[in-house]
């Protein structure tokens, strides 16, 4: 079955407690109660795995489980103190040539948000902060663009994801949509960019996606996307408890904990385990 643990990638910006991330997962052979070994299939496999039909039609004639990959207990995923005015757009992730991380100054400047007061702001770490910084400065954009560097806690966290109005992801999605749509903040993410499983989460809450994964669609899209959130506001509230409710650690745990004692699980009509939601 597939298993997923704590994190120990150290240069994971999740890497913090009760954070699971995609680098911890192995596979078990051994411990299941049936003879037939059935596989535990884990929630974050795309749309496949939570759809009922599409999970079995892989696995035909064995039960199936969800164990949705998680990052938070259910206690640390909601919309925090969200203000009256949401002007940050905000990016949380390894600040790494892959991910595209280059484009996000260049883009917000070229957007010309600046003019409607919106703030680009940086969590993570990486080999291409000497660069961002670098743009930050050639732009003119000191007053504009905060670099925060590494932030493990939840609650700091929590407190930038409630100043923003939306997250973006330059390059491939990954565990961000999860904590971003988990603090009840939509995303921005480049269409034809090579996602991880976690793309799922575009089911459950607001995402935008824009193509082409070039500097220019992305300043356009930032642009689009902010004027429509602020025109038109999501429910974070609702967005979060819908996340927490799916994706909390409990969630997770309760799939594998039904997989290790072979307990049958039904399916809702939208495939999810009627059972197992920690609410």
């Amino acid at each position: 079955m597939e298993y997923f643990g704590p994190s120990t990638n150290s240069a994971s910006p999740y890497a913090s407690m009760g954070a699971f991330a995609p680098q911890a997962r192995f596979f078990v052979e051994d411990g299941l109660p049936s003879a037939n070994d059935a596989p535990l299939v884990s929630g974050d496999h795309s749309l496949r795995v939570c759809q009922c039909g599409p999970s079995q039609a892989e696995v035909p004639g064995q039960p199936v489980w969800v164990a949705p990959n998680s990052l938070y207990k259910r206690a640390d995923i909601n919309a925090g103190n969200i203000g009256e005015s949401r002007k940050s757009i905000v990016y949380v992730g390894r600040l790494v040539a892959e991910k595209n991380v280059d484009q996000l100054v260049p883009a917000f400047h070229q957007s010309g948000l600046v003019d409607e007061g919106a703030v680009l702001e940086i969590v993570g770490f990486g080999n291409a902060v000497e660069t961002i910084e670098r743009q930050i400065v050639d732009l003119g954009l000191e007053e504009s663009v905060v670099v925060h560097g590494r932030i493990e806690s939840p609650i700091e966290l929590a407190e930038i994801y409630a100043r923003s109005i939306m997250s973006i992801s330059p390059g491939y999605v990954g565990l961000s949509v999860t904590q971003s749509l988990g603090f009840g903040v939509p995303m921005l993410y480049p269409e034809d960019a090579p996602h991880a499983p976690e793309i799922e989460l575009a089911a459950v809450g607001p995402m935008q996606s824009y193509s082409p994964t070039t500097e220019e669609s992305l300043a356009v899209a930032l642009r689009e996307y902010f004027l429509h959130l602020v025109s038109n506001p999501v429910s974070a509230e609702k967005v979060s408890a819908k996340v927490g409710d799916l994706y909390s650690a409990e969630t997770m745990a309760s799939g594998i904990s039904a997989a290790l004692r072979g307990q049958v699980v039904e399916f809702d009509k939208e495939g999810w385990p009627k059972e197992m939601v920690v609410r």
